[in-house]
């Protein structure tokens, strides 16, 4: 769809055309119609209306409650490494595609056009397909959390690969996915090779 630019706001009857517009578009890729209407600022009921008439009853989705920031970044009782790296990957997209125009869009183009972009880098930058990939209303909860500095990015001083991190935790190798995943693995590489030997000398 065609960029929408903060300044055609000035004009009511092009900003609400661009709204329904993208408001269809969202409605495609898959956004709750409360994400959508906190977006387009489109009254949820009419939202609705408007998902019933695009989309069959199989596709649409209910209400949804929206991951937390810990949830985004990957950290709780088992840290998720891939989370953490899709969270990355999406806000680089987007913020590199704000970086492009000459002046301010609107963020709901801007968070839809990147989440296509990130769709189609997953293959590219070795990041798999599944459970731990951001949907639209994921992406949507992913934008709002860094907006409100609850999440910021990183790029580690030692692999040099952005993370995402919450805010109130300090920066460093221990934040890194990168990092912990790589310093785990040779953890249990080690943990096995001591094993290994132990069993042998055990052998009569």
């Amino acid at each position: 769809m065609l960029p929408i630019p903060l300044s055609l706001a000035a004009n009511p009857l092009l900003w609400d055309s661009a709204m329904l517009i993208l408001s269809n578009e969202l409605i495609k890729s898959g956004a709750r119609n409360k994400v959508i209407s906190s977006l387009t600022g489109i009254v949820e009921k009419r939202v609705r209306a408007m998902t019933h008439a695009i989309l069959p009853p199989e596709e649409r989705r209910g209400p949804c409650q929206l991951p937390t920031p810990k949830t985004l970044v990957g950290v709780g009782y088992r840290r998720n490494y891939n989370v953490n790296l899709h969270s990355a990957r999406l806000l680089a997209i987007y913020t590199n595609l704000e970086k492009r125009f000459n002046e301010p869009m609107h963020e709901g183009f801007l968070l839809l056009a990147a989440y296509q972009m990130y769709k189609a880098t997953y293959k590219e930058h070795e990041l798999s397909e599944g459970p731990d990939q951001h949907d639209m209303n994921r992406a949507y909860a992913l934008l709002r959390s860094y907006q409100a500095k609850e999440i910021v990015m990183e790029r580690c001083a030692k692999c040099e690969v952005p993370y995402v991190r919450l805010n109130w935790f300090e920066a460093g190798e221990d934040a890194c996915p990168i990092c912990q995943k790589v310093k785990l693995s040779r953890a249990i590489a080690e943990h096995g090779r001591k094993n290994h030997f132990t069993r042998k000398k055990k052998i009569p």
